[in-house]
């Protein structure tokens, strides 16, 4: 799940219309209407700090302190006001600009990774901004893209995928602005530290305890199981225990909803139609999948076929 914070921009709900067509399952919240421990309940896989008026620390509500807290833990993305508080969280100095950039483009240059990777260098992009984060950068930070006039357009955190950017690549202006977004959607999640793989171990009491778990609850339980913060112990403990206490509709729906946020896709090389085909389970007497044996008669026609679950024998 994506989580944006919004800060009172008419901008926002571009970016949310953008990840959404990318895929992302998404949750906003303004920047005065949520507080820390129910971000960190919902265990996002992704942050999203939105533009907005105003100056970082002082007019961006929580962003600063979402920042502070889930850099490192999961990937982080700056857009413009969001950009110019990734540099004040950590020290650095945003100021008034040398000129006035509303509604006006500006070539960007920058260095093809991360969030740029296989973007051309440089592109238009548009830019909405009367602050920027000003040279020496904190030493966490490194510049990631600037303009001619050397301004300040992209930043990293030198160890995590914590980004920021000034210019709006949500804006129609903004060449390429939609695969910055994806390429950010496409960063995992940092891998837990050695000792804190134990995020999964409520929602295994729970449903030992035969207690449902809700739609929310279910989807942060297998998202820490698709982003590796669950041993393969904690894993089969909460499977069995579900599957003993029975699944509910909301438990499927937000343990559905987990799967695809991290579902990783495939690009086919191909103009042709592919046919999907994907049972329900085996019956136990000995044969061929019903599903199996169907993809084999098809795909002995020349169609092309993508078979689920092939993974192990269940009749």
């Amino acid at each position: 799940m994506l989580v944006l914070i919004d800060n009172y921009d008419s901008f926002t709900y571009n970016l949310v219309q953008y990840f959404g067509e990318l895929g992302a399952d998404i949750k906003v919240f303004r920047n005065d209407q949520v507080t820390m421990n129910q971000l960190i309940a919902l265990n996002p896989s992704h942050l999203v700090i939105s533009p907005g008026p105003g100056e970082p620390l002082k007019d961006d509500g929580i962003s600063s302190d979402a920042i502070k807290h889930f850099t490192g833990k999961i990937p982080v993305l700056g857009v413009c006001l969001g950009h110019q508080a990734l540099g004040a969280v950590f020290g650095g100095k945003v100021d008034r600009a040398p000129r006035l950039m509303h509604g006006k483009t500006s070539p960007v240059t920058h260095n093809g990774q991360g969030i740029f990777k296989g973007i051309p260098s440089p592109f238009e992009a548009m830019r909405y901004h009367s602050l920027v984060v000003y040279d020496p950068i904190p030493a966490e930070l490194e510049v990631t893209a600037i303009t001619a006039e050397e301004e300040i357009m992209g930043l990293k955190h030198k160890e995590h995928h914590t980004y920021g950017v000034q210019f709006h690549p949500e804006s129609i202006l903004t060449e390429h602005g939609k695969q910055l977004l994806k390429n950010f959607l496409d960063l995992n999640p940092a891998p837990p530290a050695k000792g804190e793989l134990f995020m999964l171990k409520p929602f295994i009491a729970k449903t030992i305890n035969r207690t449902d778990l809700t739609s929310d609850e279910a989807e942060q339980a297998m998202n820490i199981i698709m982003t590796g913060q669950a041993t393969p112990a904690q894993i089969g403990a909460y499977l069995v225990a579900l599957r003993m206490k029975g699944e509910t509709i909301p438990e499927i729906t937000g343990s559905v909803r987990a799967m695809r946020a991290n579902a990783v896709k495939v690009k086919l090389n191909t103009t042709e139609p592919v046919y999907d085909i994907v049972g329900t389970g085996g019956d136990g007497a000995h044969t061929f999948n019903i599903s199996t044996a169907a993809a084999f008669v098809l795909a002995g026609t020349g169609r092309k076929v993508a078979k689920h679950g092939n993974r192990a024998a269940s009749s």
